[in-house]
Formats: structure tokens, C-alpha cells, sequence
């Protein structure tokens, strides 16, 4: 893949560099454990949006089954791979409308939003793609987008909305030009692809409009970004279907488009009426010469008109019948109008009209009307002169010769109306100014049953599963290149990883299957002699481990497969070891179907046409085979895409029973392994990174580790965190870019929201810190107020009383004195009471003692002066005594 630098677009302005590169002293991978950098968040996590960034493959239908629930059908892989879910009901993923608002939001948030992650859709990979074709990394300037998926999956689709959006795109939605009586190139590219999807697409039982036939959509731009031109090339059409009637399945549309606008035709005259002012051919005109086809019973060439799938009631049926004949119509009707846009003249489309009535004519016998459609005179006897004398009854080989016109017939308008669309739209294209997307519709792996669950495979579903391989080789190619190129424009090695490649399932196809068919046809050889052949080749190849045939099946052991059963018993089957699973194919016809049977004489009589279109029919090389020509396409197409830039999509049916909301994991994971996706999964994983420039990178995530100056101390400072690492890499330091798994980077970006939540709260959490701090300063000062206000009246009360003990030992001394100075007077009157009065003194000094310790004790004062009291109380008894 070739990234886009930084100017080349604001698209992608950061997750997709990749540019040369030096060796520098950290171009070395880092190991990580994602959660010992960040916790886990509170909230529900998202669903990735890239299945590579989960880490087995067992875990991917898990994956799509949750995204397909959470209502997304879209889910990227890898870089440059889109998964894509047929949810088979009306989204609103795809329209016009969405088409110009996406592109806005796209760009306006990509330019404005650092790393912005565009979700996964259809309109993000043609984006992509268109801008990549400016790409200085892109050397080429021309990009691919290849669609792949089994039949139903949603290809055709995808392929028309890849188309919608770079039309719109080019012109702004715009088609008809204001100057030029012109229908501008955007729409003539969109009004081709309805024309081959009338010519080219059939209902099968798995797909009401499947595509039969491989077609690359070639675009040109011009420098300012405008569509100058294009081109359409197409490969393996499928010749068979024109003759062979299949359960349920039905011829090509345009069949069934014109028999039905022939029994609706005063329908299609109101409509002629109401858009032949538009239109430049006579459409009125037109519709007179449709209702002259004669086309007025069932005919065997549209085969399952009424053949719809087995209902409960005839009701059912009949309005099956009406909606399928309603949309028949509806897209005839846009048929003509598409033929107007390419410039396709009135007597263009009659006679195309003609060739398609006349060969249904033919498949009943009708030389009559076939000889007046298809403007050959003598048909019948030209038919008849070349019936041989052989054991093949003049029936068969009649039969036979007219089916081999109708397929030679049928398929060489196919081709002229594709050169007539090439010449139309191609006017200005030129390879060597680049500049060029194409757009390939390609095959799906396919498997055709019956109605009873039994593989009948032919030899188309053998080159269409060849294609499928060839294409998924090329998967595995491209994936393994992208990577090694995003290594080493970063002097970083690629961890090796080996995984099971196709190489040697398309070398039994090309090696041995092909190259047996043609010694076959040379030599003559039976169907039976190919069986053998095929056996002897694969065992001197040592590829015999890919083939299977009926003996290793009576071997096998373990249970078998309805298939298989059946399958085991039969005499001419091979089985192919197949990307997707087991297939068998019956060998009956393979030697018949790869060679053109039509002879030279028959591939003539288009020269007796006064048909102009018919008359112009090339005659087909008798020794090229279908596989040749099929080699030669797919490999030039592969060459193609090799010297681009190439995206994938991966289309996946949801269920077998083509219901909405019904996700059918069985048939998932059958998909799945038929997809490749599986086999190479590991490497998907291991290379998927996103990439960052280094300084950007730094600069985006120091805040992370603030104290670094360089990546190489951030880078020292990661480490450093993280002590446990387990083997799987998610870090890269790439000389230029850092390489980075999306969901570490998440991880990075939840880290770094977290870093600059806080730098911002600073200044506010410091204010709070502020204020709770005052409050709390207040609140103790008025605490301490408090406790020093009942301080301070518990001190009063003291002093308080230790007045009161003083007062009263100052009381008591003085007492004390006046009761010597009375003793003193009263010693001679009372000598009686000298021995009394000396036990009272003895007891006042001790009085005073006790006095004088409670000044010490201030708590026992109260309890003393009591004592003190009482002492006093009694000598004042004796006294008065």
C-alpha cells in the first residue's frame, strides 16, 4: 500500500506516512503489555473497529457478529481491507444524499481532528483510493479496489457504490452538463453498468442479480480530480447458462427485461410518450418495433420464468410472479434510458432487440421467426448441411449446432456492446497520463447443489474457483508486500511469519487440470482418460495431498458428507482441496466445455446477416481454449493490480436464507476460511500499525512523561513503567515513524486525555484546595477561641478561690494572733487552762500548716476549709466555755 505524505491530503494526515528512511539508534521494535500503562476504564469498552486489532483468529466471527448487531455492517482489516455484511434489507448506508455529507464530515474532521480514526465504510475506501492516485508514494498513481465474496454477498453493490461516490464525487453529484448538450462521463459510466447488468447479470438461487461475468471498471482523472474518461474490460462470461436450465436459477435479465415490456407494452408506450422529449433516439419508434417480436408464449430459452421458489400456496406464486414481472420492467425501462446516455442509436438497440428475439426463437425451432430477427436467410438449411453421418442422432446434433449459435451469438454481442460502451466512454483515456482507479467486480468461490444438498460442480464453477484462487494468491501477495514495504522504509525487519499460501491448489488447476484438458482435446480423448491423466500428474507433481477422488473417499473413515456419499460411488468426479473447503467436479464435459465446438462454417453465417451488429461478429479461434483465455485475463488483470495500490473488500452473506437481522455463524465461518483471511491472519495482526512521525508522535504523548526531551527518553521512560511483556509487539521506533497497534495508541490517547484533564483542573482544584483549607483554618481557630475562652474561665474560678484561701489564711493568722495576745492576758486568771490551751495552739499551727499546703493543692481547698471550720467552730466553743 502506498500512503499518502502529509501533502498530499488532510485526509490521513497522521495514521498513514510512510516515507524514506535512515538508519537511526532506535529503529528497534518494543514489546508491551497495553495494561500495565493505563487502567482500565469505568465505562463499557467500544468494539474495535479493525479486526486486526484483536489477537486470534477464532475471535472474528465474534467480532462481526457483535458489530452486525450494534447495527454496522462495515469493519476494516488491516490497512487496506473493508469487511462488508449483507445485512439483506434497506440501510441507510448508501444513497446521494449520504454520499456529500460524508465526504464533508469526512474531510472537515480529518483536518481538524489530530489522528482522527474515520469509521469503517465503502465511501472511506473509494476515498482513500481516489486520493491515493495523487500519492507521491504511489509510483505509479493508479490504485485498485478488488471486491470478492460468494455469490449474494453484496459485490455487485459494493462495486456500484465504489462507483456512485467517485461519480459524485467528480461532478458534485451533477451528471447532466449546464454547457454541453452532453451527458456528462460520470453518468455514462453509471448508465454502463446497467447496460451490463442486463446483459451479463442472471437470478440464481443464491443471488437475484449475480453478476456471470468478471468486469474491471477502468476511471481516469483528470489532474483537477474530474473523471476525463474510462474503460471497461471483462472476462470469463458465462456461455453455458444461455442453454442450460438450472433449479431455480434463471437465464440473463434482458431476457426476461424484453419478454416482458413485449406483454406490458402499453405500459412501456406511456413511458415512451413521457421521456421522448428527453431522449435523442425516437423511442416511440422503438416500442413499435418491440411489439413486433412476437414474443407472445413461455420459450425454453427463459427457461424458469415461472420457476420461483416452492411457496405454501398458488397465491404466493402469483404474486411472486407480479413483483418479479414489475421489476423486470422497472429496469428495462432504465435500460433504455442508459442506452440514450451511451450515444446508442435507434437502429442499435433495434437490432439488438432482434439478435435477443431471434435466438429465443431459435431454441424452440422457430426458423421462421429466427430467420426474420436474426436477418439470416436459410438458417435452417445452413443449420441442417452441417449434420454429419454419426452415432449423434440429426436431432442432437442439431440441437447441439443451435445451442453453439445462441452461446457464439449471444456472447459476441455481449462483446459488441461492451466495445460499444469502451468507445464512448473511452474517447480521452490514455494510459500513460495515470491517474487511473479500477474498480473489479471479481468472482466468489462457488459451489453449486441441487436440491437435495448434492454437489454438481461443472467445469465453470472450476474456472470461476480457479479465478477465486488466483485472486486470493494475489491477497496474500498484496498483504505480505504492503507490510515488507512498511518495514523497510523504516529499517525495521518483519517478523517472519509463515502461513499456508494456495500456490499449490493453482498449480494443480493450471499445471495439471488445464494442461491435461488440452492433451485431451488433442489427442482426442475421453473424459475418463482425463481422470486419469489428472491422478498421474498430480503424483509426479507431488500435489496429490490437494486432490481427492472416490477410492480415498471409500477410505475415509471418519463420517462423511451427504456429498461424499454420493460422491464415493460415482466414476468421474475429482474433489479439489479448494482456500474455501472440498469441492467436487464432475469431469462430464469439462474436455467439451473448454473448447469453442462452433465450426468455421456455422461461426459464417453471421456474415449472411442483414443485422448490422450480427454481421460484424468476429470469428472465434478454434485452438484457443476457455482456460487459455481465462489465464491470459486473470493474469493480465493480476499484473495490473500489481503495478497499483490495491484495496480489498470482503463481502460476507449474513445467512444462507438471505433474511434480515439473521447473523448465521456456520455459514460465517464457511466464509470465512473460503476468504483467506484466516490463513493469513497472523501476519494481519502483526503488521497492522498505525504510522506517526516521530517528532509528531513525541510531541503528541510527552505530556505522558513530562520530564523527557526526545523520543528516546520518552521511549527510555515506557520501558522503564512496564515490566511485564508478553511477545506479541505493539511499538515500533521506526527511523522516521513510530509504528503503533491502534488499540495501544487508544490506549496513549486515554492516557494523554488524562494528562491534560488534569493540567487543565489545576488552576480550579487549587482554588477548591484554597478555599477548604481557609474553612478549615477557620474552624480551628474558632475551636481553639473557644477552648481558650473555658481556659481562661476555669482560671478566673481558680484565682477565685485561691483568693478566698488566702483571705481566710490571712483570717486565721490574725485570729491566731489576737488568741495569743488574749492568752497572754487571761495566763494568770486562767492557769487552769494553760494545758488546754497549749493542745488548741498545737492544733491551730497544724491548722496553718494544712492552710498553707492548699495554696499547692488549690483542688483539695474547698475540702480542707471545711476541716479548717470545724477546728475553728470548736475553739470558739471552748472559748466561750
Amino acid at each position: 500500500m502506498f500512503p499518502l505524505n502529509n501533502n498530499d491530503s488532510a485526509l490521513l494526515k497522521s495514521t498513514q506516512y510512510q516515507n524514506d528512511s535512515s538508519q537511526n539508534q532506535f529503529s528497534i521494535p518494543f514489546q508491551y503489555q497495553s495494561q500495565n500503562l493505563v487502567k482500565q476504564n469505568d465505562y463499557k469498552e467500544q468494539l474495535p473497529i479493525n479486526i486486526a486489532d484483536i489477537d486470534h483468529p477464532d475471535n472474528i466471527i465474534t467480532l462481526l457478529e457483535k458489530t452486525f448487531q450494534n447495527g454496522q455492517i462495515y469493519i476494516d482489516l488491516g490497512q487496506n481491507t473493508l469487511i462488508s455484511l449483507n445485512p439483506f434489507e434497506q440501510t441507510n448506508y448508501l444513497s446521494d444524499t449520504l454520499i456529500q455529507s460524508y465526504k464533508k464530515d469526512f474531510l472537515n474532521k480529518s483536518a481538524t481532528q489530530q489522528n482522527y480514526q474515520p469509521q469503517p465504510h465503502i465511501y472511506k475506501l473509494a476515498e482513500l483510493a481516489k486520493q491515493a492516485c495523487w500519492s507521491k508514494n504511489n509510483s505509479y498513481n493508479t490504485c485498485s479496489i478488488l471486491t470478492q465474496g460468494i455469490s449474494g454477498s453484496g459485490k455487485t453493490v459494493a462495486s456500484k457504490a465504489i462507483l456512485d461516490y467517485i461519480a459524485a464525487d467528480s461532478k458534485s453529484g451533477l451528471y447532466i452538463s449546464s454547457t454541453l448538450n452532453k451527458v456528462e462521463i460520470e453518468q455514462r459510466i453509471i448508465s454502463s453498468d446497467i447496460i451490463f447488468e442486463a446483459f451479463g447479470n442472471a437470478k440464481t438461487q443464491k443471488n437475484s442479480n449475480s453478476s456471470r461475468f468478471g468486469k474491471v471498471v477502468s476511471i481516469q482523472f483528470e489532474k483537477n480530480g474530474k473523471i476525463s474518461s474510462g474503460k471497461i474490460m471483462t472476462t470469463l462470461f458465462e456461455r453455458t447458462r444461455l442453454t442450460q436450465n438450472r433449479y431455480i436459477d434463471r437465464n440473463y435479465h434482458i431476457f426476461y427485461y424484453l419478454f416482458t415490456a413485449y406483454h406490458k407494452i402499453q405500459d412501456l408506450k406511456s413511458f415512451a410518450q413521457q421521456s421522448q422529449e428527453d431522449l435523442k433516439y425516437d423511442i416511440v419508434k422503438l416500442v413499435e418495433e418491440i411489439s413486433k417480436l412476437d414474443l407472445d408464449s413461455e420459450f425454453m430459452l427463459l427457461g424458469t420464468q415461472n420457476q420461483i421458489l416452492i411457496s405454501q400456496d398458488d397465491q404466493n406464486n402469483i404474486e411472486e410472479e407480479q413483483r418479479q414481472s414489475n421489476e423486470d420492467f422497472l429496469n428495462f425501462t432504465k435500460l433504455l434510458l442508459a442506452f440514450d446516455d451511451l450515444d446508442f442509436s435507434l437502429e442499435e438497440i433495434v437490432n439488438i432487440f432482434r439478435c435477443i428475439a431471434g435466438l429465443i426463437h431459435l431454441k424452440e425451432d422457430n426458423y421462421v421467426k429466427a430467420e426474420e430477427f436474426l436477418m439470416i436467410p436459410n438458417l435452417q438449411q445452413t443449420i441442417n448441411s452441417n449434420i454429419e453421418m454419426s452415432r449423434l442422432s440429426k436431432k442432437l446434433q442439431s440441437e447441439s449446432i443451435v445451442n453453439g449459435i445462441i452461446m457464439d451469438f449471444y456472447y459476441k454481442l455481449f462483446s459488441w456492446i461492451q466495445n460499444k460502451i469502451n468507445s464512448n466512454l473511452s474517447q480521452d483515456y490514455d494510459v500513460n497520463k495515470k491517474h487511473i482507479l479500477n474498480v473489479f467486480d471479481s468472482f466468489g468461490f462457488e459451489i453449486f447443489e441441487n436440491e437435495y444438498g448434492i454437489q454438481q460442480n461443472q467445469f465453470e464453477q472450476l474456472m470461476l474457483n480457479y479465478i477465486n484462487e488466483k485472486l486470493q494468491n494475489f491477497y496474500y501477495f498484496s498483504i505480505a508486500e504492503n507490510a515488507q514495504k512498511k518495514f523497510q522504509s523504516e529499517n525495521l525487519s518483519l517478523l517472519k511469519v509463515d502461513f499456508q499460501k494456495n500456490d499449490k491448489v493453482i498449480s494443480v488447476i493450471e499445471d495439471v487440470i488445464f494442461t491435461s484438458i488440452k492433451d485431451c482435446i488433442k489427442l482426442q480423448r475421453s473424459t475418463q482418460n482425463l481422470k486419469d491423466i489428472i491422478k498421474k500428474q498430480t503424483q509426479e507433481k507431488n500435489l496429490q495431498d490437494i486432490l481427492i477422488d472416490e477410492t480415498q473417499l471409500k477410505k475415509k473413515q471418519e463420517k462423511l458428507t451427504q456429498s461424499q456419499i454420493t460422491h464415493k460411488f460415482l466414476q468421474n468426479i475429482i474433489c479439489i482441496r479448494h482456500t474455501g473447503g472440498e469441492v467436487y467436479y464432475q469431469l462430464d464435459g469439462f474436455i467439451q466445455n473448454n473448447k469453442y465446438t462452433i465450426s468455421q462454417d456455422i461461426q459464417n453465417i453471421n456474415k449472411m446477416s442483414s443485422n448490422s451488429i450480427i454481421k460484424s461478429f468476429t470469428q472465434q479461434s478454434q485452438t484457443q481454449t476457455v482456460s487459455d483465455i481465462t489465464q491470459k485475463d486473470i493474469n493480465e488483470i493480476i499484473q495490473m493490480f500489481k503495478k497499483s495500490e490495491t484495496w480489498f473488500i470482503k463481502c460476507f452473506q449474513t445467512n444462507y436464507l438471505q433474511m434480515p437481522q439473521n447473523f448465521d455463524k456456520i455459514a460465517m465461518k464457511t466464509q470465512l476460511s473460503q476468504s483467506g483471511i484466516e490463513q493469513c491472519f497472523q501476519l494481519l495482526y502483526q503488521t497492522y500499525l498505525l504510522s506517526i512521525p516521530n517528532e509528531e508522535f513525541f510531541n503528541t504523548y510527552q505530556i505522558i512523561f513530562p520530564n523527557t526531551k526526545n523520543i528516546e527518553e520518552w521511549q527510555n521512560a515506557l520501558n522503564q513503567q512496564i515490566q511485564d511483556q508478553n511477545n506479541i509487539q505493539f511499538l515500533y521506533f521506526g527511523s522516521n515513524n513510530v509504528l503503533i497497534k491502534e488499540q495501544f495508541k487508544r490506549d496513549l490517547d486515554c492516557r494523554r486525555e488524562q494528562m491534560i484533564q488534569n493540567q487543565q483542573n489545576l488552576p480550579y482544584l487549587e482554588i477548591q484546595l484554597r478555599q477548604q483549607y481557609d474553612e478549615q483554618i477557620e474552624i480551628i481557630l474558632a475551636d481553639n477561641e473557644k477552648k481558650i475562652q473555658e481556659l481562661n474561665k476555669k482560671i478566673e474560678i481558680k484565682e477565685k478561690e485561691a483568693k478566698y484561701q488566702q483571705q481566710r489564711a490571712d483570717y486565721l493568722e490574725a485570729l491566731q494572733k489576737k488568741m495569743i495576745k488574749i492568752f497572754e492576758k487571761t495566763q494568770g486568771y486562767y492557769s487552769q487552762q494553760m494545758e488546754e490551751l497549749q493542745k488548741i495552739k498545737q492544733e491551730c499551727d497544724n491548722n496553718i500548716q494544712a492552710l498553707n499546703q492548699t495554696q499547692d493543692e488549690q483542688s483539695n481547698l474547698k475540702s480542707q476549709e471545711n476541716g479548717k471550720i470545724l477546728i475553728f467552730g470548736q475553739i470558739q466553743d471552748k472559748n466561750q466555755q
